[in-house]
């Protein structure tokens, strides 16, 4: 029981965490130059 507590956990802080970087980076790309755009935004960015 503790275990699949323990999981649920891990799922949940896993799933924050990269939804946490996603947003980070995107304000990052939004908000400062070229230098930190990762490979996905560019061809939309070019447009």
């Amino acid at each position: 029981m503790s275990l699949g507590r323990l999981a649920i956990i891990v799922v949940i802080v896993v799933f924050g965490l990269l939804i946490l970087v996603n947003f980070v980076a995107f304000n990052a790309c939004s908000t400062t130059s070229s230098e930190l755009i990762p490979p996905v935004v560019p061809t939309s960015s070019l447009g």
